[in-house]
């Protein structure tokens, strides 16, 4: 956020992943992903250690079914960016949760479907959220019986070229000793096309509960786009991503990046971010205006 520059471990992950080949010939494994911090990530995190994914799986017919601790799928899973977005940062994105994930896909000679069915029924009490921004960052409040559905076709006209449309639809409720259970739903389309030196997307998303929350922007509009463009090792990149909450307020974040990997494993990111919530008044105020210089290093 705004401030001093300074040099930090952003994050350290080790990550585990182990299959086997059944007696009938369908493969299990397992996939883990630690996450090692010099600070803890948020005030609400307790820890500077925790798994950020950790399941089991099985191949089975017509898709993978993971168990454990996963990622909750709506809407695009993610733009490419270091920063984040207003969806991560109201806990939209990268929250992963507790419960069963069935994904799989269909393929045709151009044609192709993805899907995915999700019952996530206990919180894992940790996501990127920024605190008082969604319900899981209050220590009261319980997210239960999370139901996540997807469902994508898509086309791929000639080799390195495709476009797809996307749907997403889930329903959570909150448990909370100071208020009544709320049910809150997500609705979500996306698109993206995707050619051979680059891609771009957009996705929609509305957020609407029916109850009371500790969260006052818990309801709102979302709108998330970009581009990137990609040369020999060079990419060039552009994310855009927007809130209109139910109190009227807003706030939009402008993100160009670029990026270097002349090897395989290294990465050296640069991205400028410019973050602004307008309040119902009218007034503007800047919650972020950073330059980020990343070096990713892949073993």
């Amino acid at each position: 956020m705004d401030g001093e520059g300074r040099i930090e471990l952003y994050t350290l992950g080790i990550g585990v992943d182990v299959e086997t080949e059944g007696i009938a010939g369908q493969r299990f494994g397992f996939h883990g992903l630690l996450r090692i911090r010099d600070t803890e990530l948020r005030e609400f995190y307790d820890t500077t250690v925790w798994a950020q994914e950790a399941y089991g799986w099985w191949d089975a017919p017509g898709g993978r079914l993971k168990a454990g601790k996963v990622y909750a799928l709506g809407g695009r899973f993610w733009d490419g960016s270091f920063f984040g977005n207003v969806h991560y940062f109201d806990g939209l994105k990268l929250d992963p949760d507790f419960g069963l994930s069935y994904e799989g896909s269909r393929e045709a000679e151009r044609w192709a479907v993805t899907y995915a069915a999700q019952w996530l029924p206990d919180d894992d009490g940790l996501n990127g959220a920024l605190p008082g921004r969604d319900p899981e960052t209050f220590d009261e409040v319980d997210e239960r019986e999370q139901v996540h559905l997807r469902v994508a076709p898509l086309w791929r006209p000639r080799p390195g070229w495709e476009a797809g449309l996307g749907g997403s639809w889930a329903r959570k409720e909150l448990e909370d000793d100071g208020f009544d259970e709320t049910a809150v739903r997500d609705a979500a389309i996306d698109a993206w096309l995707a050619w051979p030196w680059g891609e771009a997307y957009a996705e929609v998303l509305s957020r609407d509960a029916d109850g009371s929350s500790p969260d006052p922007d818990l309801e709102g509009d979302y709108v998330l786009a970009g581009a990137r463009v990609r040369w020999r090792s060079l990419s060039a990149y552009y994310n855009h991503s927007r809130v209109e909450y139910s109190s009227d307020a807003e706030e939009w974040i402008h993100q160009p990046g670029l990026a270097w990997s002349p090897a395989e494993r290294f990465v050296l990111l640069w991205e400028y971010d410019h973050w602004t919530r307008e309040e119902p008044d009218g007034s503007r105020s800047f919650i972020d205006r950073s330059h980020d210089v990343v070096v990713e290093v892949f073993f």
